[in-house]
């Protein structure tokens, strides 16, 4: 018992001189905690009783939720979802909140398309930077589609909701597409002229049956940008008829 003890007391030691015992103590103060704000994506259903209070978007089944990265232990970054009661002390509006987040989640871990081919040859592959305007990036308008996610390929899939990466997308299509979403780590992109929704998601369940880990699924629905009004929605058979 004393040896557990002691082990317990020197845990407690070593997290109180952590980033995270910091950061904790930061949590009222939005000034100091702000760029440790990101956004991650996660699916309603199964996470319905955490989403209760949590600050978040949601769109059909996938929640858009604010998180604090709060440092590191043993090599692993922490994070916390930050909850409404929280903001409160912030006094800030709570839209702002959510679109900084955004910003710094951008910041943080830049979107990119990860071309197959160049991941599978090249493990230094750090994919391709599509947001540079300066250059004209030749995206896939074929049934194969793009591949999106970020830098760390970690929570990737937020990419594209992250500021300009749908309208960037758009403009690179010159029209609208579809999102399939095969993890939380990354998301195909497709061309709405030459794709068949209904193709997708039949592709969607087999990959999420077959190749994505139960902790990284996401959603069995396949989403819909349109460039004219610069709006998601989830996608229905109806809708597509009459488009």
């Amino acid at each position: 018992m004393e040896e557990l003890l002691g082990d317990v007391m020197k845990r407690l030691e070593s997290f109180s001189r952590t980033d995270i015992a910091k950061k904790v103590k930061l949590l009222n103060d939005y000034e100091k905690i702000k760029k440790e704000l990101f956004i991650r994506l996660v699916n309603v259903q199964r996470n319905k009783s955490d989403l209760e209070d949590a600050v978040c978007r949601v769109l059909g089944d996938i929640a858009m939720v604010l998180y604090v990265k709060m440092g590191e232990m043993e090599h692993y970054m922490t994070s916390m979802k930050i909850k409404r009661h929280m903001i409160k002390h912030w006094n800030r509006d709570e839209d702002k909140i959510f679109e900084e987040a955004l910003l710094n989640t951008y910041l943080i871990s830049p979107p990119r398309i990860y071309c197959w081919e160049k991941m599978i040859f090249d493990p230094r592959y750090d994919g391709e930077n599509f947001m540079n305007i300066l250059a004209d990036y030749p995206i896939r308008k074929d049934a194969i589609g793009n591949c999106l996610s970020t830098v760390k390929r970690t929570n990737g899939a937020v990419a594209v909701f992250l500021p300009g990466v749908a309208e960037r997308l758009a403009n690179l299509f010159q029209g609208n597409f579809y999102v399939v979403f095969t993890s939380i780590h990354e998301v195909m992109i497709h061309n709405a002229a030459t794709a068949d929704p209904e193709d997708l998601r039949r592709v969607l369940e087999d990959t999420v049956r077959d190749t994505t880990p139960e902790e990284d699924f996401l959603t069995l629905n396949i989403y819909f940008y349109d460039r004219d009004t610069g709006l998601f929605s989830l996608y229905q058979a109806q809708e597509a008829e009459e488009r």
